[in-house]
């Protein structure tokens, strides 16, 4: 079983903890199987198209799209390092979509409180999920977490305002599946290696709570 179909597998669980930041009216998928989830041998392929989902960000703002208002759609999007708070926007936005963990890890800035419950639930989750999902660390079980959000169809970079030499806020417009098409508020910081996305605590440490709670570790299965 590869990565990819237990990632496909486990978005409907994940889909459900995603309870943060959702926008009025949109449907979540239920948790009934999240029980069944733990070493199954049963793969349930599920497309994007399948999915409905609000969009993970702490503050939106509605957006009065224009048929003149471009997104650029998210095939076309690329790494592009994370040399400024531009380049790491579409850099991050692309290993999301991709899936890519590994990038996703290099690239989100979290605090010590979350580095610390990332290290507990990793604790518990089973070696059997690890392996299936290649995950390796703490840190990369955050990003796989960052990576089932809302899938994004097309974005645009409305402004970068600087906030100090170490800070700064890209608004980006952003067009989810689900339909919705928000403005969403990105917190990038200057660390050592570039610049990072940083994951808001109260939507990491959510994330964080019901994986262990629902999701494939032992704490799940006992009870």
């Amino acid at each position: 079983m590869s990565s990819r179909q237990v990632f496909l597998f486990l978005l409907p669980l994940l889909g459900c903890i995603l309870v943060l930041f959702v926008v009025t009216g949109v449907r979540r998928p239920s948790v009934a199987a999240a029980s069944q989830i733990a070493e199954s041998t049963t793969v349930v392929s599920m497309s994007k198209s399948d999915r409905t989902f609000a969009p993970a960000a702490a503050q939106t703002e509605s957006v009065s799209a224009s048929k003149s208002d471009r997104l650029r759609s998210v095939s076309e999007l690329a790494y592009r390092g994370n040399a400024t708070p531009g380049d790491t926007i579409e850099s991050l936005v692309w290993a999301k979509e991709k899936v890519d963990t590994q990038t996703l890890t290099f690239l989100i800035s979290m605090s010590a409180e979350v580095a610390t419950k990332a290290k507990q639930v990793f604790e518990v989750t089973t070696s059997s999920a690890k392996s299936e999902l290649g995950i390796t660390s703490p840190e990369q079980l955050v990003a796989f977490l960052y990576a089932t959000s809302p899938m994004i169809d097309g974005l645009k970079v409305i402004d970068t305002q600087e906030n100090d030499e170490r800070n700064a806020t890209v608004n980006v417009d952003m067009k989810f599946q689900n339909g919705h098409r928000v403005a969403v508020p990105f917190q990038f910081r200057n660390e050592a290696g570039g610049w990072r996305y940083v994951l808001l605590d109260k939507q990491a440490l959510r994330l964080l709570e019901s994986w262990q709670k629902y999701g494939v570790t032992t704490k799940a299965r006992s009870q």
